[in-house]
């Protein structure tokens, strides 16, 4: 089972931590619940999505500025272990959409299937854009999914209870770790 497992790390980076541009409240809190979850499962491969917007996107005209390519809020966040073989997959890169899924506009799908992984584990930020849209999109391709509950946080509480419920329904387990 372990061989074919991996952890999708979204969108953990310092612009959607406490002091960023975009904060999300408890955003620093999951972190070490996200390092445990590797030393769960140790041999689990690792995907980070990374927002990364270029400068004058439209997407700023939703949202205050974040996540710019290149600067220290679109890096991420220092004390999440990442390991040697982790990938990191860099998305929103487009002037015109939003890019809130890990596989809009990236080769997770391509990188997952072709390294045989049927089951993902997801974690990271935030619950009512970004974890939901790409937990959506990978029910969508038939990969097994994993809502770890304790290592997400939303940008809205009921937002993201809502979207927890949602990501259940359309087929994702849940758990705490």
């Amino acid at each position: 089972m372990k061989n074919n497992t991996a952890i999708i790390v979204v969108d953990t980076q310092n612009d959607f931590c406490e002091g960023g541009a975009l904060p999300v409240t408890g955003g620093l809190a999951i972190i070490p619940v996200i390092n445990k979850l590797f030393d769960w499962i140790p041999s689990a491969r690792a995907f980070f999505t990374q927002d990364w917007h270029p400068l004058g996107t439209a997407h700023f005209d939703k949202w205050p500025a974040h996540c710019i390519q290149g600067s220290k809020g679109a890096s991420i966040v220092d004390g999440l272990h990442k390991r040697d073989g982790d990938v990191v997959l860099r998305k929103g890169q487009s002037m015109l959409d939003d890019g809130y899924s890990g596989f809009d506009g990236t080769n997770l799908a391509e990188l997952l299937t072709s390294n045989w992984i049927t089951s993902l584990y997801v974690c990271g930020l935030a619950t009512d854009y970004c974890i939901v849209a790409t937990v959506m999109d990978a029910l969508k391709l038939g990969f097994h999914v994993t809502l770890v509950t304790n290592a997400i946080a939303a940008v809205d509480k009921k937002n993201g209870e809502e979207a927890i419920i949602a990501m259940a329904q359309a087929g994702a387990s849940t758990m705490v770790l």
